[in-house]
């Protein structure tokens, strides 16, 4: 744990440490017990949402909870103040908390190295081991723009540096950690996509551009090495073995060729696109203001000739579904897709028409997890509830309907 947050551990929650590592008679990690169940089991007579489990996390007065990152077997709980709780996701224990920093603001998740968990603030790298103990804090003239990837030891992200650049970043160095920049002609306000031992970024100019590990570019059109959209670009890049996705605030989505550079197909919104694209299997996932979240088909080949041997993607490219009340995918399973509704609640629906399913009993929740793993949602509240929770498509199971947490204990650990 770093040093700032040993001042404030001891000013704010010292007696509750004092009196948790009393009664268990330890050092250096105690846990409390967990809030308890969220309403009686029952046994469900209609689809809906149950509690696996539920935690209420240590907050700082006027603190609360922004988002949530599901990294391997931890859940992280980032705080508008800088601070980031550690779950144990299968559980809801807590492994650690740190405070990350006291200038700027942590810029999108925490990132996992070969050895490291680090942090990108606004102005630092915060550099911890994977179980929460502070190894250092590096500092830079310039700020960074933009949440990050990462692959091995070397981190990618966007700074402003006399300008938008792209920089691959080394957390094994001790002194100079930059192994290369690129000057992107634009500052980066999206985070760059990492895949298939390539980098890709976009900027304000609209450009976007890829290079491999060691900065040479993989695209070469008519002397220019980037696609050029039509106008800027202020949403995370989205990438997989299918192509490039880009959000535009030009209106457009869209899906460039991984390997050429060319553009693959492209759905015409007609308004700013402000958020990523979400990618699944065989589906992109587009939130568009006004209009609620799109489904579209990620490959839609069309058949050319008479034999119709030879097929091409369909260049442009309509909705499956919309479904107005939905914002964002949480998960998925075989049948449903589980995403976040405009109220803050949860809702299934079906994946190959959007129409819903089930939702759950409120709203409310303030931030959700991302899971690409399972059908397991997490959400928090703004008072540090935190829970797992499960689907349940089928009458008859019994468990505790997801309603309105209750307060309960809190838990305290100190990272090793």
């Amino acid at each position: 744990m770093n040093q700032s947050l040993r001042c404030s551990a001891t000013r704010c929650l010292g007696p509750l440490i004092a009196l948790a590592v009393g009664l268990a008679g330890l050092a250096g990690c105690t846990t409390a017990p967990k809030a308890p169940g969220v309403g009686a089991a029952t046994v469900l007579q209609k689809p809906g949402f149950t509690q696996t489990w539920a935690t209420q996390v240590v907050l700082e007065k006027g603190d609360q909870p922004k988002a949530l990152y599901l990294l391997e077997d931890g859940l992280h709980v980032i705080t508008a103040q800088n601070f980031d709780h550690v779950l144990a996701a299968d559980s809801g224990d807590l492994k650690f908390f740190n405070f990350v920093t006291n200038r700027g603001e942590i810029l999108g998740k925490p990132l996992l190295t070969r050895s490291n968990l680090v942090y990108i603030t606004t102005y630092s790298l915060e550099i911890y081991t994977k179980h929460g103990r502070q190894l250092r804090s590096e500092t830079f003239p310039f700020n960074f723009t933009t949440g990050g990837v990462s692959r091995g030891d070397t981190v990618y992200v966007g700074e402003n540096n006399a300008g938008g650049r792209l920089a691959a970043l080394d957390v094994t160095e001790r002194y100079n950690l930059v192994r290369w920049e690129v000057d992107m002609l634009g500052i980066i306000n999206g985070g760059p996509a990492y895949t298939d031992e390539s980098i890709f970024s976009a900027s304000s100019t609209g450009a976007v551009y890829s290079c491999d590990q060691d900065k040479h570019p993989d695209w070469v059109m008519n002397d220019h090495y980037c696609y050029q959209t039509g106008g800027p670009v202020i949403a995370d890049v989205r990438a997989d073995h299918f192509g490039v996705y880009v959000a535009n605030t030009d209106g457009r989505l869209y899906v460039i060729d991984r390997n050429s550079g060319k553009l693959k197909w492209q759905y015409f919104a007609n308004v700013p696109l402000k958020t990523p694209p979400q990618v699944t299997k065989d589906t992109v996932y587009q939130f568009v203001d006004g209009l609620g979240l799109v489904a579209l088909d990620k490959s839609k080949p069309v058949a050319l000739g008479k034999g119709k041997a030879l097929t091409v993607e369909e260049t442009t490219r309509y909705p499956r579904w919309t479904n107005a009340n939905a914002t964002k995918v949480i998960a998925q399973d075989d049948k449903y897709v589980y995403v976040q509704s405009t109220a803050g609640g949860l809702l299934a629906l079906d994946r190959p028409t959007g129409q819903m399913a089930f939702h759950s009993e409120t709203a409310g929740y303030t931030a959700f997890a991302v899971n690409e793993k399972d059908a397991t949602i997490y959400a928090t509240r703004a008072d540090g509830t935190v829970m797992s929770i499960k689907p349940q498509p089928q009458i008859g199971v019994t468990g505790r309907l997801v309603m309105v947490p209750a307060a309960g204990p809190m838990q305290l650990a100190m990272a090793e």
